[in-house]
């Protein structure tokens, strides 16, 4: 799983969907009903104010995806859940 050093030293993952966790997450991306990187960066945005996400770009499509990821919603409960996976995979 790939991480990231936070402003006090702690490491987060970059992803709740990243590592194989993605079938863990996959009730909450049906009830989003965006795509894999799109709630990923969601959540990314919904965890801080001060993270940029910069994700990867190979295609105009990706890009357009990426995009849309700005209007992708989470709600208090999906975030929370999302947030307890990313736990799980950084713990295991």
């Amino acid at each position: 799983m790939t991480r990231v050093r936070t402003p006090r030293g702690n490491e987060c993952p970059t992803t709740p969907v990243a590592g194989g966790a993605q079938a863990a997450a996959g009730g909450v991306l049906a009830e989003v009903g965006a795509a894999t990187a799109q709630v990923s960066i969601a959540w990314l945005l919904h965890r801080s104010r001060t993270v940029l996400p910069i994700p990867g770009t190979t295609s105009v499509a990706h890009l357009e995806e990426n995009v849309g990821a700005g209007s992708v919603s989470l709600s208090e409960d999906q975030f929370a859940r999302l947030s307890a996976i990313a736990e799980t995979a950084m713990s295991g």
